[in-house]
């Protein structure tokens, strides 16, 4: 909008500068100082959104894990990259039918996932099983601005582990 203000004043000035013998017309347009795109287009995103959803009637340890590069899945689970700040005191455990959300950042999520979630009363110290191991690789599977829902359930004498994204 800045630019167009500037274009046509420009215009209606150089338009009355040719009535004038001997004068030129010179327009120059400032770039926008506060950095926007001038064309009010979205700004670039910069999170992932997660989702986890434990719709089971017991506890849930979804195992959610972040890696800043492109590692393999056996360095991906590794206990420095487990995410745990959200849920259940803060813990990464949700309890029995309830949901949460966080938003990290996409240079942490360059590969996230979850080893398939620990269910159960006590799932950090006593899991009555576990769900599918999922791995997400960033630009391939989940992409900046985007959101993935882990989602936790029962199936017969099992449990489950699946996954959604949305652009």
């Amino acid at each position: 909008m800045r630019c167009w203000r500037a274009l046509v004043s420009g215009t209606i000035v150089c338009a009355a500068m040719l009535f004038l013998p001997g004068a030129g017309c010179i327009i120059t347009i400032e770039p926008d100082p506060g950095g926007g795109d001038g064309g009010g287009g979205d700004p670039v995103p910069r999170t992932i959104t997660i989702r986890v959803v434990n719709a089971t009637s017991t506890g849930l340890d979804p195992e959610i894990y972040l890696s800043a590069d492109s590692v393999s899945s056996a360095a991906l689970f590794n206990a420095g990259n487990k995410f745990t700040s959200f849920g259940f005191l803060n813990l990464g455990a949700l309890e029995r039918f309830s949901s949460d959300q966080f938003d990290v950042l996409c240079s942490d999520a360059r590969l996230l996932g979850t080893r398939g979630g620990a269910f159960g009363e006590d799932p950090f110290n006593d899991p009555e099983g576990n769900g599918t191991q999922i791995v997400l690789a960033q630009d391939v599977s989940v992409f900046c601005g985007g959101t993935v829902v882990f989602s936790f359930g029962r199936s017969g004498g099992g449990f489950t582990t699946a996954f959604e994204v949305n652009p």
